[in-house]
């Protein structure tokens, strides 16, 4: 669909030359409120042959467009250029990612351009929308609608078939195979939700139009901040060192696995929750490893060395420590933590520590998290002003269970960006 829309608004644009000249009707009002809300940077999205940008960029805004369209992001450029002004472009789909940094925008408008796709791309669209505009900034769109029936509209005259619910394709004239979502209020609030809507109305072009500011991250203060070792702070060592151990001893994996990863009742699990020590531990790994003693020490050095700390990481707790408390937890052993503390110094790093080896429980079980709360409790810091985070789904959905914030980390910069959605100052 995505290519169709592409072919037909490039055809358009090369035949048709500025499809629209004159912006739209209530922009004059809008961009007089833009300057009073202190509005700057502005993207339009679907910018077509520019009409918008030159308006907006002649009033001392600083614009931006972006359209699918090649033929009409080169009428826009000519435009501009000749009428001595400037804007930044950009060829592309706005049902994609858009080639935004998060939070850049004051402001963002699309006229005439949301309803061309189905409604779970429009979706997408509007996640991509709230991405890119900082906390509290604006927007005006319109929204494709219904027109009653006294009107005849231009659809008529050449032929339609739904393709998805709500969403009609033209067959022939300057818009076809092109989709059209037919929009209502009601759906508009909807899809609309994660903003505060100042004003709903219809134009005169038969459109709803809505005014609305992004709502801002909720006003709960965050006191305390909980971040898994293994693949957050430290590389996620265990996944590393496999591979290495495996072509090492004449085992199947299954056997290097109970001893090394966190399955019930095996080796490795019990190692985790503090149930046996490290001489029972290695013990084990000699007889079911079928290795020699001597090989032990080279194993040891072989997992603790695989966990290294992920640039970047630490110097984020570093900055965290001084506006909140920071708490590590870990499904980990004795040994590994001294290990890292020695080389890295880890104790120094956090405010407090829950460690499975510690309360004899793995992050795979509840008791592990209700020990966590009685710390943070301690601390006098409710579930929803604690903010965790880990690098596996199944542990932030229990997180998530027990009232806590969440985040899935990926790597450093987007952590940080997270963290910051959350009102948390770096």
């Amino acid at each position: 669909m995505a290519k169709l829309t592409k072919l037909g608004w490039d055809r358009a644009f090369k035949k048709e030359g500025k499809i629209f000249v004159k912006p739209h009707r209530d922009m004059a009002r809008i961009a007089k409120f833009f300057k009073k809300e202190g509005i700057r940077k502005i993207l339009d999205l679907g910018c077509g042959s520019g009409r918008h940008l030159v308006y907006l960029a002649k009033r001392g805004f600083d614009a931006y467009g972006i359209d699918i369209a090649r033929h009409g992001i080169k009428i826009a450029r000519d435009w501009l250029k000749k009428e001595r002004l400037k804007a930044n472009l950009e060829i592309g789909d706005i049902y994609k990612k858009l080639p935004y940094k998060d939070n850049f925008f004051d402001a963002i408008i699309g006229i005439k351009t949301l309803h061309h796709e189905k409604i779970e791309n429009i979706r997408k669209l509007i996640k991509e929308v709230k991405r890119i505009l900082k906390p509290g900034g604006l927007i005006f769109i319109t929204g494709h609608r219904k027109p009653p029936k006294k009107k005849i509209p231009k659809e008529k005259l050449y032929g339609i078939k739904y393709i998805a619910p709500r969403t009609y394709a033209t067959l022939a004239g300057p818009e076809k195979g092109m989709p059209h979502y037919i929009f209502n209020e009601k759906i508009l609030k909807k899809e609309f939700k994660g903003f505060e809507i100042s004003d709903l109305w219809i134009d005169d072009k038969g459109d709803y139009c809505l005014l609305g500011k992004l709502k801002k991250q909720s006003s709960i203060m965050i006191k305390t901040i909980v971040i898994d070792l293994g693949g957050v702070y430290f590389e996620n060592g265990t996944k590393i060192a496999l591979p290495k151990i495996y072509k090492l001893v004449n085992v199947p994996k299954e056997k290097v696995d109970e001893i090394f990863c966190g399955y019930p009742h095996k080796e490795g699990w019990l190692y985790r929750r503090g149930k046996i020590s490290k001489k029972k531990f290695w013990k084990a790994a000699v007889k079911k490893l079928k290795i020699n003693k001597k090989m032990v020490s080279k194993l040891q050095e072989i997992w603790n060395s695989s966990y290294k700390p992920i640039k970047g990481v630490k110097e984020i707790v570093a900055k965290l420590r001084k506006n909140y408390k920071v708490i590590a937890f870990s499904g980990t052993t004795k040994e590994r933590t001294e290990y890292q503390n020695k080389k890295y110094g880890l104790l120094k790093d956090f405010d407090d520590f829950v460690l499975s080896f510690e309360v004899g429980f793995t992050k795979r079980e509840i008791e592990f998290y209700k020990i966590l709360l009685k710390r943070l409790g301690k601390m006098k810091c409710k579930p929803e002003e604690c903010i965790l985070i880990d690098d596996t789904k199944m542990v932030l959905g229990i997180a998530k269970s027990f009232g806590l914030k969440t985040i899935l980390f990926k790597n450093p910069k987007q952590l940080k960006s997270d963290l910051w959605k959350l009102g948390v100052k770096i």
